[in-house]
């Protein structure tokens, strides 16, 4: 299959949790035998290359601005004049506008959910709810964007939803039908586990303190991310006499003397930050289904979350803690408990380990080429159908 997808960064650059994701399935599916083609904007343009078998081809375009979200629009309308009827899918991951993609070139359109904000009723989430804006923000959820966005969502031939939550939210607020829809979880980087010497040596290269506790969290300061929940949990755990201090992967500086930031770092650095921790801690208010979650999980964290963390792998209670989301002193007593039964959460750590390893990015990269194939056929039957 030759398949294109809308990046919004070099395959390369791993910052951006749906290229991630894009490069590690496309190169999958190239070692398949597919054609994988990345579309990538860039301020001056340049000419097509390839990087690890995937075809890039440079689009000149620029985000920055005080137009980006206008720019975001306009983006996947620039990547159609490109495409021609030699693509077998189109995937879009980019916030809006797919209509003009989807209908550029009779390819299999296909919407990477997870990778929009607004996917449920819950954009601009990054805001507190008792601001000002916060509140336009729900206005805008309730009423204008689900219309906005279903539109878009419509034209495409296929959507893949990152968890069962999102599935659900694209069919009750957006009125998605279900046979266009397929649930397509994150993938699982099988590497080694955190071991008690390499936690011990990564304490010392950071500095860190004996007889404390502490919790990793990865991603920026939003109000959707929930770090104010986390940094509530940890003041009342200094109350209780049960230190903990956050080893905050994401934000340059941490705020008082229980969070340490590190800014945002990847490979060795950022393993060395979450093998530096008793449990990796992600009270967000709403994902579509996040990586940090599975990275932890092949590192042999503990780890706690929330519902709207919309993990489809594992069970909670048996392989991570779940608490309810907004709720710091239910957060508290779960990394106290962590805390105090170190030997019992290294062995739920264990568990969880195991149950994400059944579903790495080759497991999904075949789910992804199933469904396209599934999809394609039944597009190129409706085409036959309604005849020249």
């Amino acid at each position: 299959m030759k398949i294109g997808v809308l990046f919004h960064a070099h395959p390369s650059n791993a910052q951006w949790s749906h290229t991630r994701f894009l490069r590690a399935v496309g190169k999958e599916l190239v070692q398949r035998g597919d054609t994988f083609v990345a579309f990538v904007p860039t301020a001056s343009g340049g000419a097509p290359s390839r990087w690890e078998g995937i075809d890039v081809v440079p689009i000149p375009f620029r985000f920055e601005g005080r137009n980006s979200r206008l720019a975001e629009l306009q983006y996947p309308r620039r990547v159609a004049q490109e495409l021609d009827r030699s693509f077998d899918a189109v995937v879009q991951t980019a916030d809006l506008g797919g209509a003009a993609l989807f209908s550029r070139a009779r390819a299999l359109g296909v919407l990477g959910v997870d990778w929009f904000q607004g996917v449920a009723p819950l954009f601009l989430t990054h805001v507190r709810r008792d601001s000002l804006r916060g509140k336009l923000g729900l206005a805008a959820e309730r009423f204008w964007l689900p219309r906005f966005e279903a539109r878009h969502a419509r034209r495409a031939d296929l959507i893949l939803a990152p968890s069962r939550r999102n599935a659900e939210h694209l069919q009750r607020y957006y009125g998605i039908p279900s046979s266009k829809v397929r649930v397509l979880p994150n993938g699982f980087d099988p590497v080694p586990p955190v071991t008690p010497q390499e936690r011990a040596d990564a304490r010392r290269a950071l500095g860190l303190e004996e007889g404390r506790s502490y919790a990793s969290f990865v991603g920026i300061d939003w109000y959707r991310k929930g770090l104010d929940v986390l940094r509530e949990s940890v003041r009342l755990l200094q109350e209780r006499g049960v230190p903990w201090t956050i080893l905050n992967v994401g934000n340059v500086q941490g705020k008082g003397p229980l969070e340490i930031g590190y800014g945002w770092c990847d490979g060795e650095a950022k393993r060395r930050v979450l093998a530096a921790s008793d449990a990796f801690v992600f009270p967000t208010r709403y994902e579509g289904s996040p990586l940090p979650v599975p990275e932890a999980a092949g590192l042999g964290l503990p780890i706690v979350t929330t519902p709207d963390a919309s993990v489809d792998q594992g069970k909670p209670g048996e392989d991570f803690l779940e608490v309810p989301t907004g709720d710091a002193k239910a957060l508290a007593d779960a990394m106290e408990w962590i805390a105090r039964h170190p030997a019992q959460a290294r062995e739920m750590a264990e568990r969880c380990h195991r149950t994400f390893l059944a579903w790495t990015w080759e497991e999904e990269a075949l789910a992804l080429r199933r469904f396209l194939t599934e999809g394609k056929a039944a597009l190129s039957r409706a085409d036959a159908k309604a005849g020249p």
